[in-house]
């Protein structure tokens, strides 16, 4: 009866926007009217969302991480900086000098990026984007990406190891993988 209902009021506002009714659910207090999908993912991310009552402590570490990393200056790294990296990972040592230079963009990232977490510790994924000019066309070749991404990384925890707030550092590898180096900081409360 509702196709029907449907297929008749093709052309006729009013009674389109009825039988669109019929088909969905009132929530008591919600508001508008919810169809039961909706309710469902409402009441899901209910469930998930962090609580924001640590929310700007957290954003003003995030923003004094963003302007440390910003403010690097730019420098020549030597390629030797990383070597125990190189050897661990069986690359050969990289003997050319990484032209460093501060991210192009900081961004947050993951769960927190979305307010919605599965744990409920502070943890705050931020990405730094790499400028172009730190590459050259073949760093595909060889894993030179991966040692110059690495160089990168170490340079920059170097410079912000000079802060207190970022003095406590520990080197990981992203889903196991020695070839992407991350850099966990743990912020003093």
């Amino acid at each position: 009866a509702q196709r029907s209902d449907f297929k008749r009021s093709v052309g006729q506002p009013e009674r389109a926007a009825r039988a669109l009714q019929a088909s969905q659910i009132r929530a008591p207090g919600v508001g508008p009217t919810l169809s039961f999908a909706q309710l469902q993912l409402k009441e899901l991310l209910s469930e998930v969302r962090v609580d924001s009552a640590h929310g700007p402590a957290v954003q003003a570490v995030v923003q004094q991480l963003t302007d440390a990393l910003l403010g690097l200056q730019p420098r020549q790294v030597p390629g030797s900086k990383i070597k125990g990296f190189a050897v661990a990972c069986g690359y050969e040592a990289e003997t050319k000098p990484l032209a460093f230079a501060p991210p192009v963009r900081v961004s947050v990232v993951g769960s927190h990026a979305t307010s919605t977490a599965i744990t409920s510790n502070n943890v705050v994924d931020v990405a730094a984007e790499m400028p172009a000019a730190c590459f050259e066309h073949k760093d595909h070749l060889n894993h030179r990406y991966h040692l110059k991404r690495a160089t990168w990384l170490a340079t920059a925890a170097a410079g912000l190891a000079k802060l207190p707030a970022f003095a406590d550092q520990q080197w990981q590898c992203f889903n196991h993988d020695p070839r992407r180096p991350v850099v966990a900081f743990t912020v003093p409360a």
